[in-house]
């Protein structure tokens, strides 16, 4: 199977996995098969993929499939994202990559799925945002919040449902986005949620609790806020 030079997205990706001090490989060539990865890890067998509108045409797809059988028969785990996904929240996409890589470094199982802190002060949280990553979908889904959750971040979807979260905002940033807008990204109970109306990030602050109102998605939204009394976080 022929090599390709890494798309400018698979690039992108890289660079931001570079700077939470993980070391991707770019077009990584799987050992002992004829087939390359967009984006891989061999010391925990996890490799990336970033799938544009090539990888819809029927030869691409056959291909796909054959590697994706070879590699899960040798123990390879996968993850994928569309270049929408990337080009939407390029940070958001590469912590997903994080927490799987240090999921399988500890020893743990990852599934296969289609969609830098080195602090030992920070390893708590660490641990915790990867059981919340495998547990939230399940949380969701128990919840009387009418119709259906998100699918996978391959998939696109105009379903948009709403959910609470009560508890302390860890640390927060303010970042501005491609078109100049800016919006601001939460860490609650080792989570991320995400801002864009300056109405609410304007008067948020770390180190308080607030009861927020969130739309469930790829990249979870603040859509409401209001101070809480507790800090312990629920959903």
């Amino acid at each position: 199977m022929p090599n390709y030079p890494p798309s400018e997205t698979a690039k992108q990706l890289g660079h931001e996995l570079r700077k939470l001090r993980l070391r991707p490989l770019l077009e990584m060539p799987i050992y002992g098969t004829p087939f390359y990865a967009d984006i891989g890890f061999p010391d925990v067998k996890l490799y990336i993929e970033v799938n544009g509108p090539h990888h819809r045409t029927e030869e691409r797809a056959s291909r796909d499939y054959r590697r994706d059988a070879t590699l899960s028969e040798r123990g390879w785990k996968k993850r994928a994202f569309t270049e929408k996904d990337v080009d939407r929240d390029v940070f958001a996409c590469a912590k997903i990559i994080e927490a799987d890589y240090l999921k399988l470094k500890n020893g743990s199982e990852v599934k296969t799925q289609e969609s830098h802190i080195v602090n030992k002060s920070r390893w708590l949280l660490i641990l915790g945002a990867v059981v919340l990553l495998a547990a939230i979908s399940a949380v969701i889904q128990n919840l009387n919040i009418g119709g259906k959750t998100e699918p996978s971040p391959t998939l696109e979807t105009g379903i948009k449902n709403t959910y609470p979260v009560v508890g302390t905002i860890e640390r927060m940033q303010e970042r501005t986005s491609q078109n100049g807008a800016n919006f601001w990204i939460l860490a609650v109970a080792g989570k991320l949620y995400y801002v864009w109306d300056a109405s609410i990030g304007t008067r948020l602050e770390a180190g308080k609790a607030y009861r927020f109102t969130v739309e469930n998605g790829r990249f979870p939204r603040i859509v409401a806020a209001e101070i809480s009394e507790t800090a312990k976080a629920r959903v």
